[in-house]
């Protein structure tokens, strides 16, 4: 029995996933032709489409970046924003190593961060400053926000040991051939306003090698009541009794009834590069309605005993105005040099 071959593209029809190929011949007589070949690919434009072969990419497509899409066409990436699609553009020129950002659905523009950290131009970020004065702080009373920012810090009134008696520095100066070293704003990171406060009753001043311009000078103390415009140097308004000590014996100096112009700290100082005025006192209740108090001792090369001599001071600025500066100087020349720092004195 003779067989008869139907060659055709739908029966059998194709495995799932796969097409039949389509056959054509020429017209009969002579010699037929058969071939096959592969239907193209129909895409999808609405109820779907038929597999196929591939259609082969233009040239350059890869270069541009295209994809097949599922309607069976070559394209270049799209970006969809808000239910829309388009090509993503940019807006403006962004210069190399700027910022970034969207401002619109499909369009990149360039921008800077904004708020606690900023840019400007470029990727190097800059944090906002808190308001804070960068230094140590003693004892230091903050102030922390909600994003953990210290926001306020000033020197707490423990001081170093957080207890009474413990000294706060609030200002320093260093003396390099000066007239005189005034003290009148408080200058330690954390700390601000007049020399003197109601914060401490007491203050210590220190003297750090003190050393006169002049030999056989003394080093002496002025206050003032309106932070420095002016000097009291009145007759009278100063009272102070020294004692002193050195290899040669003892003595003393003034009295209470003392009608000076300036508490003397140092009596006769050398002026030997290799001495100075060391030592420290106390000033008592600046800002009270009280006479002010003074006490401490120094010691220096004396330049008439040609001795190291140890001196000790007390005595009182007898006026019941408040002070709220004070000025060291020697009596006759400048200060070549050396440290004078005021402390105050945790209550």
């Amino acid at each position: 029995m003779g067989i008869t071959e139907n060659l055709n593209d739908t029966t059998p029809a194709a495995p799932s996933g796969k097409t039949n190929i389509k056959f054509q011949a020429n017209p009969p007589g002579g010699t037929r032709q058969i071939s096959g070949y592969m239907p193209n690919l129909v895409g999808d434009s609405g109820s779907g489409g038929t597999a196929g072969a591939v259609p082969a990419p233009s040239s350059g497509d890869a270069a541009a970046g295209k994809f097949l899409r599922a309607d069976a066409t070559w394209a270049v990436p799209s970006v969809s924003g808000g239910g829309g699609g388009g090509t993503v553009t940019t807006t403006g020129s962004p210069a190399n190593g700027n910022l970034t950002k969207f401002s619109g659905a499909t369009s990149i523009t360039n921008g800077d961060l904004s708020g606690d950290v900023t840019t400007s131009g470029t990727l190097a970020t800059t944090l906002a400053n808190s308001g804070v004065s960068a230094g140590s702080y003693t004892s230091a009373d903050i102030t922390v926000d909600a994003k953990g920012r210290v926001t306020a810090a000033s020197n707490g009134s423990g001081g170093g040991g957080g207890g009474s008696g413990a000294l706060v520095l609030l200002e320093e100066h260093t003396a390099s051939s000066s007239a005189s070293l005034d003290f009148t704003t408080r200058n330690v990171a954390g700390v601000s306003g007049a020399t003197f406060q109601s914060d401490y009753d007491v203050y210590k001043i220190v003297f750090v090698c003190c050393r006169p311009a002049t030999d056989n000078d003394t080093l002496q103390m002025l206050v003032s009541q309106n932070g420095g415009s002016t000097w009291d140097s009145t007759a009278g308004h100063y009272s102070r009794i020294a004692g002193y000590w050195y290899s040669g014996g003892t003595g003393t100096s003034g009295n209470t009834a003392d009608s000076s112009t300036y508490w003397e700290i140092a009596d006769s100082v050398g002026n030997d590069a290799n001495y100075g005025v060391n030592g420290s006192i106390e000033l008592f209740q600046p800002r009270s309605s009280n006479y002010k108090a003074i006490v401490g001792s120094t010691m220096m090369f004396h330049a008439v005993v040609n001795s190291t001599l140890g001196f000790t001071i007390c005595g009182h600025y007898l006026q019941t105005a408040t002070i709220d500066a004070f000025q060291i100087k020697f009596g006759s020349g400048n200060i070549t040099s050396g440290t004078v720092r005021v402390y105050g004195i945790a209550k």
